[in-house]
Order: C-alpha cells, then sequence, then structure tokens
C-alpha cells in the first residue's frame, strides 16, 4: 500500500499537482486550437486555469462518496455529460427564446454554479456567443 510509504498529505498533494498540470496541458492545447482556428474568445486562459484548479479537487470529492472506483467514474461521466454538455448549451437557449426562458435559466444556473465542468463549458460558450446573446436581447 501507498500509504505506508507516504504521507497522506504527500500522497494526495502530488497527485492534485499531477492531475493540475495534466488539465493545463489540454487547456494550453485547447488555448492554441482557439487561436489556430480564429476563435474570438478573448481571457480563455483564466477559464482554464481555474478548471484546472477546481476540476480534480471536485472529482476527488466525488470520489470518496462511493466504495469504488468504477461506481465514482460512472457517476462523473454522467455528471459530466449532463452538467458539461447539455446543460450550458440548454442555459444559452434559454437565454434568448424569450423573458420567460430568461427566468427560467437563471433559476437553473443557480444551481448548477456548483459544479465545476458547467462553468468552464457555460464560461466558454458565453465568451464565444457573448454579442449574438447581446444582439437577440435587445
Amino acid at each position: 500500500m501507498l500509504f505506508r510509504s507516504a504521507s497522506k498529505l504527500a500522497y494526495w498533494s502530488s497527485n492534485f499537482f499531477v492531475d493540475f498540470l495534466y488539465h493545463q496541458l489540454i487547456g494550453l492545447i485547447a488555448r492554441v486550437s482557439i487561436h489556430c482556428l480564429g476563435i474570438d474568445a478573448p481571457d480563455n486562459e483564466k477559464i482554464f486555469f481555474t478548471f484546472s484548479l477546481v476540476n480534480p479537487l471536485f472529482v476527488y470529492a466525488l470520489s470518496f462518496m462511493f466504495d469504488t472506483d468504477s461506481k465514482a467514474s460512472v457517476v462523473v461521466r454522467i455528471i459530466y455529460f449532463a452538467l458539461g454538455g447539455v446543460a450550458p448549451i440548454a442555459i444559452m437557449v434559454l437565454q434568448v427564446v424569450n423573458e420567460r426562458t430568461i427566468e427560467i435559466g437563471q433559476m437553473l444556473t443557480k444551481y448548477f454554479y456548483q459544479w465545476p465542468i458547467y462553468n468552464l463549458n457555460l464560461a466558454y460558450l458565453s465568451v464565444i456567443n457573448r454579442k449574438m446573446v447581446a444582439l437577440l436581447r435587445h
């Protein structure tokens, strides 16, 4: 067992650092892709950096709620699909339909803000679609 030779703090700190670096690498690839594709997404490095700090902690906390890694993995994948893929797109659509859907979207957003993957994708979609949303609201 790894804990016999290293303290729990050292073990989890090193895991967090490696996960942070992994997230930073993926964020760098995303930023390079955004630049190469000419996508207008200012300040996206802040979004990816914040996600790199928060997401590993979220996954660790969620994983501790399950007795096996496989159960935790399934739940994390479902949450990431629902809150990382479907929810941000639904909120973006709700923002442009009518006043009632805007209110519903704002209400739902309060519940989704606790999930890092939702924040990452909504922030990116908001940056990308900021001009369209502003145009449709006025």
